[in-house]
């Protein structure tokens, strides 16, 4: 085939790409970490969840801001199992995918 714009020729000689390579950070925390003190983030926010919870009951009548406020303590601690859910569903599904890697 011909190069009627020598637009191929300008490239010179084409190198296949090399893979990448991912390196951790120095010094950095690594994965287990890191999801450790995720999950411990996440259980902290439930607990605190669970005292807004506590602390309403006993009032008896509550207040508007005391009900918003174990309204965002309660999505906080959701978002926060949520995230860690998604991390779980992840790693199950890479673990089901090498299990069937044929070594």
């Amino acid at each position: 085939m011909a190069d009627p714009l020598g637009v191929i020729s300008s490239l010179g000689a084409v190198r296949p790409m090399q893979p990448a390579t991912i390196r951790p950070a120095a010094g950095g925390p690594s994965f287990r970490d890191v999801l450790m003190d995720q999950i411990a983030r996440a259980d902290r926010l439930q607990s605190q969840a669970q005292q807004a919870v506590s602390v309403l009951a006993g009032k008896g009548v509550a207040d508007v801001a005391d009900v918003a406020e174990l309204v965002l303590a309660q999505r906080r601690a959701d978002a926060a199992f949520d995230a860690l859910l998604r991390v779980h569903d992840t790693l199950q599904r890479a673990y089901e995918e090498l299990k069937q890697v044929n070594v």
